[in-house]
This record gives structure tokens, sequence and C-alpha cells, in this order.
């Protein structure tokens, strides 16, 4: 073989070898390039796939759903019109609540004035129909309830000035005897208002009984409503990310119930709520005393709570629910209300649960 032929030879080997190493880039490449998806970079919850009665600590898990499909079983899907508590524009329809790619989807819109369903009520009237009163909007409540415990949803939540997203518990029997923690709620969120709140609602009257019909105003909120106690702010770039909501809700020796809320964390294996990524023990954004919070509350706001003993045993399992409404009882400056929803902003509109989980 002449001089010639090898340099060739070898111009040939080189070429072969630059093309082999650009196949094998291009394979890490598409190895480590992030699928095609809408979801945030923070989109990997601690999603696990474990047993009903799988133990951890002290605690035993009772309740799982990571959303392969939407159990019947599981769930209640809400069909219902106009709240006539809030006066959201919100007309709850099956249709709005679905699985897709192993979460549960709650989706706003589109408008829907002409349904019968949709009516716009003031407390106290009788139901008068508005034009554009209301739009289509998903709930889904857990057939499953329990009384204290460790409850957890994975979600992204939309945000907007005329969302009112919601992450909460309610009880089995008459609200507001059995019982309403809000474990994250957040209405009119913006960059510029960006926060979710926290809290416990609690029937006003120390009998329990509920007012005449013509007053709205039956439960009242511990910390109160206008109180920054209830509020947790946040970077406008939290709702671009899916984040844990977590709640502890234990009955203490002496008898007074806590309520811890944190934010990602994660059961681990010795039953204790851990930052999700880090490991480290996860620390509550809010902790309350229930017989703290009714004997500093008690005469507020012409409010006559019972004793918090009374409160603590009126209260029964509590049932998840997640819903997204649409505006509320005020008028927003662009008139977005439950008499006129078509001028509400729904944009950002759904919201994103991979997976929920409830731990005794």
């Amino acid at each position: 073989m002449n001089t010639k032929q090898i340099n060739k030879l070898s111009i040939i080997l080189l070429l072969l070898l630059f093309l082999l190493i650009l196949i094998i880039l291009t394979i890490i490449f598409i190895i480590q390039k992030p699928p095609n998806s809408k979801k945030p970079p923070n989109s990997e919850l601690p999603k696990e796939n474990i047993p009903i009665n799988t133990k951890r600590g002290t605690y035993t898990l009772k309740f799982i759903d990571n959303f392969n499909e939407l159990n019947e079983d599981n769930w209640d899907v809400s069909t219902m019109g106009l709240d006539t508590l809030t006066n959201t524009c919100a007309n709850y329809v099956k249709e709005n609540v679905f699985v897709k790619n192993n979460e549960l989807i709650i989706k706003v819109g589109p408008n829907n004035p002409n349904s019968s369903d949709c009516m716009g009520i003031l407390p106290g009237s009788d139901k008068k129909v508005y034009p554009d009163s209301c739009v289509n909007s998903g709930r889904i409540v857990s057939t499953y309830s329990q009384k204290y415990g460790i409850f957890i949803f994975g979600a992204k939540i939309p945000k907007g000035k005329d969302l009112f997203p919601a992450l909460w518990l309610v009880g089995t029997g008459d609200w507001p005897k059995t019982g309403e923690i809000d474990m994250m709620e957040t209405i009119k969120s913006t960059n510029q208002n960006s926060r979710f709140s926290s809290r416990i609602m609690i029937p006003i009257d120390s009998d329990f009984m509920t007012p005449d019909s013509k007053n709205y105003r039956i439960a009242t909120s511990i910390p109160p409503n206008s109180s920054n106690d209830i509020q947790q702010k946040v970077d406008p770039s939290f709702w671009n990310d899916y984040h844990v909501f977590a709640l502890d809700w234990n009955l203490e020796d002496d008898g007074d119930v806590t309520y811890k809320f944190y934010l990602d964390v994660k059961m681990n294996n010795d039953g204790k709520l851990v930052d999700y990524k880090s490991g480290i023990p996860g620390v509550p954004y809010k902790s309350y005393s229930l017989k703290n919070l009714v004997n500093k509350y008690r005469k507020h706001n012409n409010n006559n709570l019972a004793d918090y003993k009374n409160i603590r045993d009126a209260v029964s399992g509590q049932r998840m629910i997640m819903n997204i409404a649409v505006s509320g009882r005020d008028s927003d400056a662009d008139g977005c209300s439950y008499k006129s929803c078509t001028k509400c902003d729904t944009i950002d509109n759904t919201m994103n649960i991979q997976y929920v989980q409830i731990w005794k």
C-alpha cells in the first residue's frame, strides 16, 4: 500500500470516527433532553406507587390516588349550579374533571350563559337569573373521609385575578358544624398579590344553629379573613411550579387540636414529614391551636363561639375537595362578578393534581 493510499484510508477512518462521535453525542442529547411537556421544571413531585396500609413510623396509609384513571370508587364529581354561599360564577360539570397524562385535570371554561343552573343568588333574596351568569368549572370530592391524620395534595395551582382555586377538607355532615379546613385557597392572586390562605372554618353560634336564611353568615374563619395570620405570601413564580400541600391535623394528649400546614414535603420511612428534595425535617409555615384560636376570637366580629371542646367533638371525618371557583361575592373593577361572568379572566385555567394521600 503506497503513501497516497494510506493517507486516503486515514482520512476515511477519521471521518468514520467523527461520524461515530456525532452519533454518540446525538444519542446522549436525546436521552438527557426533557420530554416535550407543558409541565414546568419543578414537576417531579414525590409520587409513589405504594399500597393501602403501608406503614411508615407510627402512620399507616389509608387513602391514595395517583390518578392513573378517574376512579369513581374514590371520587364524587360534583354537578351543581352557582355556589349559593360565595356567589361565584362556577357551574360545576363533569366534563371539566378528567384524567390526562396521569394527572387529574380540573378545567375552567367555557362560559355557559344559557344554563338554567346559572343563577345569581343574593343572600336572603329569591333566585334571580342574570345574563352571562356562570362559567363551567370542575369540583371533585373524595368518598373517603377521616378525622385527624396527615393529608397531602401534590398539585399545580392556577393563578388569576378572577380565579378561586382551593384544596380543602370538609365534614361529612351538616356544614359548618362538622368542620372545614382550607389547606390552600387563593383568590385574585396576581403578580402584585401573590399569596394563599390556610385556615379553619367553624360555626359562629355556640348552639351550632344555622341562622335565618336571610343571614348568609353562618360560619367564621379562624384566624379571621381580615387577618394576615391566614395568609402565606409567595413569589409570583410559585404558581408556575408543582407543589406539595400537607396538613398534620392532630388530637393532642391535653385535648387540644393542632393544625400544622407544610409545603413541599413527603412522608419518609420513619413517618416524618421532610423536605422532599433535601430530606431535612419539614417546618410548618402555619401552625394553629384550636383552643387558642377559639379563645382569642370568641367574640370577634359578633361571633358567639362554642367552647373549643364542643367544636372539636362536633367535627366529623373530613373529605378531600379540589375545585376552581370563579370570581366571588364582590365585583372587580373590570366588572367581573356573579352577575356578569363573561367579564371574568379565566386564563391559566387548569388545576393539575398528580396525587393525594391520607395517613392515619
